[in-house]
């Protein structure tokens, strides 16, 4: 019996691979930039919710609702940066080959 590799495409592997890596980096930023700027009793709790439902950011009470979006816009940012380098770094190994 053959088993052909080629039913999933290899782009598509990179991309699925991508959004999982992005996905990784966004929520370890996302735990990391909250601990560090909430300091109230339940904390965890809080940083559970908000890690776990956008939607919660908009009904907390406004000092934590700009701590929650400072958090999401720095882990976004990081993303980001992350995307960037790695693109950069793609292209210039992609550089050295030949498009015969």
């Amino acid at each position: 019996m053959d088993i052909h590799l080629s039913c999933v495409p290899f782009s598509h592997l990179g991309q699925v691979s991508s959004v999982a890596v992005a996905s990784a980096v966004f929520q370890s930023r996302l735990d990391a930039e909250l601990r560090q700027r909430i300091h109230v009793p339940g904390a965890d709790k809080v940083i559970s919710e908000i890690r776990h439902s956008l939607t919660l950011v908009g009904s907390l009470l406004s000092d934590l609702q700009r701590v929650a979006r400072d958090a999401y816009s720095a882990s976004l940012r990081t993303v980001f940066i992350v995307a960037i380098h790695t693109m950069l770094i793609a292209y210039v190994v992609r550089l050295p080959v030949s498009l015969v």
